[in-house]
C-alpha cells in the first residue's frame, strides 16, 4: 500500500517491503510515532520510526539523516543500540533499530518518582559507567547529541544501552528544542548552526547524573537538592554542566573515573558505600540477545538504600546449607512455572542484583529475576545479590526462588529435548528430501536419456563443418593445407528433409548407415529427385583431397596472396563431377586444374539430376 500518513498504519501493515507492524507504541512528537515491528528477513523484532514529516521537508536534512544513520549502521558496540538503516515508505521516511525488550531510563526515573524513591549511588554508577562505554566508542565516529534518559534503555537482564545513534546529529536547532530531553542540551547547541560535538554529551551527561542523584530535573527548581548532595558529587557534576565546553571532562572514561573516586571518597569519609569495582567494560559471558530493537529497553533499577553491612570480599561467598526451602508465599498447588511466576506479579522493589562471571547484571525485581530464570538468561548457579540487606548467596540456594529454579530447570531441560528432537525430525525429513530430489532428477536424466537417444537413432547423421583432411607435404614455405568440409547449400538441404518425411510416410528407414543415396524416386517426372548424401561425397573425397593439393601448391606460387581456396561442385546422377566453382569462379588456369582433377573423380550412381557439395582449403604459412 502507499503509504500517505501515519494514520494508515496499523498492525499488520508491511513498511518498506520489509518491517511488518506489531504494535504502535507512541513516541516523541518531534520525531515521530515509533512502532515494534517484524523484520521479514530475518524474523526478529525491530523499532521502527517513523520521521514526522517537517523533518523531512528539507532535502540537506534527509541527506545528513540518510549520511549519519549508514555511519551509526556500521558500529558494533554491547553497549549501543544497533541502527539498521533509513528507509522511505511511500512520502515518509523511516529509521530501523535493534529492539531491546525493557525500559527507558526515562520511564524508570518517573517509576522511582512515583514511588517516592531514588536510585542508590552504585545503580547511578553502573548506569554512567554502560553510557560512558557507549560514548567512547561511539564518539570514535560521531558524537551523540543528546545521550539523555529518553535515549537509555535498559534490557530486562540489565543490558544498558544508548539509542537514537545517527538521528539526532541532522536535526536543526528547533527541532532538538521539542524532544522530551531538550532540559539537558548543551547550551552550545541552542543556537544555530548548532555546534555538535563530544564535549556537548559530557554537558547532558552532568544533567542525566543531577536527575538521578536528586529524582529532580534541573527545570524543576532542584538547586537546593543539588546543593544537598556531597560535595565530590557536586564537583563532578558541576564539571560537566560549565557553559564553557573546554573546561569539561575531555573524554566519557575521564568523567567516569571521576565519579568512581568521588564515590570512593565517600565510602572512605563513611559517607554512601562506594559502587562495585572498576571496570573498563562490562562484558558478561552471555551477550544479551542481539534482537532487533530499538528505545524501549530498561532493566529495573535499585532504590536509594541505607547502608548495607559490608560482606567480607575475600573467600567464597556465604551459602546457607543446600536444603529445599519453599517459598512461603507458594500457592498449594503450583507445580509449574507459570504458577510461580505469577507469584511475582506486582512486585516493584528492584534491590537484586546477579553477578555472572564476575559481572554485575540488573538491579532486578523478583518477578524479573524470575522471568530471567525461565529463560535462562541466567542460571541457578549466579551469584545473587540483595542490595537491601547485602546478603549475597547463590540462586539456587536463595529460599524464595529454589522451588522455581527447580521448576525452572526442568522446564528448559523439556524444551531442549523437544528441540532437539525437532532437530532430528527435520534432518530426517532434508534426508528423505535430498534423496527423493536425487532420485527424480536421475529419473528425469534417464528420461531425458532415452529421448535423445531416440532422436538420434530416427535421425539421418548430417555432416557438419569440420576439418576433414590435412596435407603435411605441402611447399617447404607451407607448413601444410587444411582441408574443411562445409554444409551442404540452405534450399538443397531443406529439399533433403522434404524427402526423407516423404520416405518416412512410405515406410523407409531414416537412419539406415548403408545407404548413400537418399532413394525417393518421383513417378511424375522425366527423372528421380533422389539426392547423393554428404557422408558418401565426404567419402570420396576423403581419399582424392591429395589430387588438389598440386593444383593449389602451383596457384601458390603465382599468386602469394593466396590463403582460402573454396571450392562448390555438382555430381549428376552418373557420379560424375559435372559443375565446378573455384573461390566463385569458373574459369581461368587454377579453375582449369581443380576441375580437370574432380573430374577424375567418381562417386556413386543415384536417382536424380545433381547433388551439390562444398569444402575449403586453407593454407597455413
Amino acid at each position: 500500500m502507499a503509504l500517505t500518513s501515519s494514520a494508515d498504519l496499523s498492525s499488520g501493515t508491511v513498511i518498506g517491503n520489509r518491517f511488518e507492524i506489531v504494535d504502535e507504541l507512541g513516541g516523541s512528537s518531534a520525531l515521530g510515532p515509533l512502532y515494534r515491528c517484524r523484520d521479514q528477513q530475518s524474523g526478529d523484532d525491530v523499532s521502527l520510526r517513523l520521521l514526522a514529516p517537517r523533518l523531512c521537508r528539507s532535502e540537506v536534512v534527509v541527506e545528513k539523516l540518510r549520511s549519519e544513520t549508514r555511519t551509526a549502521s556500521e558500529l558494533s558496540h554491547k553497549n549501543l543500540v544497533r541502527a539498521l538503516g533509513m528507509g522511505r515508505a511511500g512520502t515518509h521516511r523511516f529509521v530501523a533499530a535493534e529492539w531491546i525488550e525493557g525500559n527507558s531510563l526515562r520511564q524508570l526515573l518517573e517509576r522511582k518518582r512515583r514511588a517516592g524513591r531514588m536510585f542508590s549511588y552504585k545503580s547511578v554508577y553502573n548506569i554512567l559507567a554502560h553510557v560512558c562505554n557507549a560514548l567512547r566508542h561511539l564518539h570514535q565516529k560521531m558524537p551523540h547529541t543528546l545521550p539523555g534518559p529518553g535515549a537509555i534503555f535498559v534490557s530486562d537482564i540489565g543490558r544498558v544501552k544508548l539509542g537514537r545513534i545517527g538521528l539526532l546529529n541532522a536535526l536543526p536547532t528547533e527541532s532538538l528544542l521539542q524532544l522530551s530531553d531538550a532540559y539537558a542540551l548543551a547550551p552550545e547547541l541552542r543556537h544555530t548552526p548548532a555546534e555538535h560535538s563530544p564535549a556537548a554529551d559530557i554537558y547532558t551527561l552532568g544533567i542525566l547524573l543531577e536527575e538521578m542523584l536528586t529524582g529532580r530535573r534541573p527545570d524543576e527548581q532542584a538547586a537546593e537538592a543539588v546543593d544537598a548532595l556531597p560535595s565530590p558529587l557536586r564537583a563532578v557534576i558541576s564539571c560537566c554542566t560549565d557553559r564553557d565546553p573546554g573546561s569539561r571532562f575531555a573524554d566519557p572514561q575521564q568523567l567516569k573515573a571521576a565519579f568512581y573516586a568521588a564515590l570512593q571518597r565517600l565510602d572512605q569519609t563513611g559517607g554512601p558505600p562506594a559502587p562495585p569495582r572498576e571496570v573498563d567494560d562490562f562484558e558478561p559471558s552471555t551477550e544479551v540477545s542481539d534482537r532487533d530493537a530499538a528505545p524501549a529497553a530498561s532493566a529495573p533499577i535499585v532504590r536509594q538504600a541505607s547502608p548495607a553491612p559490608r560482606q567480607p570480599t575475600t573467600g567464597r561467598p556465604v551459602e546457607p546449607p543446600p536444603r529445599p526451602v519453599t517459598d512461603p508465599a507458594v500457592p498449594k498447588g503450583a507445580e509449574n512455572v507459570e504458577a510461580l511466576l505469577a507469584i511475582a506479579d506486582g512486585d516493584t522493589d528492584q534491590r537484586y542484583l546477579v553477578q555472572k562471571s564476575g559481572v554485575d547484571f540488573g538491579p532486578y525485581t523478583m518477578g524479573n529475576l524470575k522471568r530471567a530464570l525461565q529463560k535462562g538468561d541466567i542460571s541457578g548457579d549466579d551469584l545473587l545479590i540483595d542490595q537491601e540487606t547485602g546478603q549475597r548467596v547463590i540462586l539456587r540456594h536463595y529460599p524464595v526462588l529454589t522451588e522455581f529454579i527447580r521448576h525452572a530447570e526442568h522446564q528448559l531441560a523439556a524444551q531442549k529435548q523437544q528441540a532437539l528432537a525437532f532437530e532430528s525430525k527435520a534432518r530426517d525429513r532434508r534426508r528423505r528430501t535430498v534423496l527423493m530430489t536425487v532420485l527424480t532428477v536421475a529419473v528425469l536424466l534417464l528420461a531425458g536419456g532415452g529421448v535423445i537417444l531416440a532422436l538420434h537413432l530416427t535421425k539421418k547423421p548430417s555432416v557438419k563443418e569440420r576439418i576433414v583432411y590435412r596435407d603435411r607435404q605441402a611447399l617447404p614455405t607451407l607448413k601444410g593445407i587444411d582441408v574443411q568440409w562445409r554444409a551442404e547449400p540452405a534450399d538443397q538441404a531443406k529439399h533433403r528433409r522434404l524427402l526423407t518425411k516423404r520416405r518416412r510416410k512410405r515406410g523407409g528407414s531414416a537412419s539406415d548407415p548403408s545407404e548413400h543415396v537418399t532413394r525417393l524416386g518421383d513417378a511424375t517426372k522425366a527423372g528421380g529427385d533422389e539426392l547423393l548424401s554428404q557422408s558418401a561425397v565426404e567419402k570420396v573425397m576423403q581419399s582424392n583431397f591429395s589430387k588438389l593439393t598440386g593444383c593449389v601448391q602451383s596457384e601458390w606460387r603465382r599468386n602469394r596472396a593466396l590463403d582460402t581456396v573454396e571450392i562448390v561442385f555438382g555430381i549428376a546422377g552418373t557420379g560424375n563431377v559435372k559443375s565446378v566453382k573455384v573461390n566463385d569462379k569458373n574459369s581461368g588456369p587454377f579453375h582449369g586444374c581443380i576441375a580437370k582433377r574432380m573430374a577424375t573423380i567418381g562417386f556413386p550412381k543415384f536417382d536424380g539430376t545433381l547433388t551439390w557439395a562444398r569444402f575449403s582449403m586453407r593454407l597455413k604459412r
